[in-house]
């Protein structure tokens, strides 16, 4: 799984990131996170926006803010914490 802002990432490159997670999607035995164009504040401000998204459409309730419901919102959302 690539994580980070692809969305300045040429785009040839996010189609060929996309191809190997759809590639790989189906494999457990190991997570494998490769960051690129990856920075800790805009992984936050991404998923802080996410949230004022879903609670603006009325999806979230603002009260049910939660760690989980941020943490959800992540790039690395849905992965196990790392080892």
């Amino acid at each position: 799984r690539f994580i980070g802002e692809r969305g300045r990432l040429d785009p040839k490159l996010q189609r060929l990131m996309a191809g190997i997670e759809a590639r790989t999607a189906g494999l457990d035995r190991l997570n494998l996170t490769v960051a690129v164009n990856y920075g800790g504040r805009d992984e936050i401000v991404r998923a802080a926006r996410k949230v004022a998204e879903a609670a603006a459409a009325g999806v979230l309730d603002p009260r049910h803010v939660t760690e989980a419901a941020f943490s959800d919102r992540l790039d690395t959302g849905g992965l196990p914490d790392p080892d």
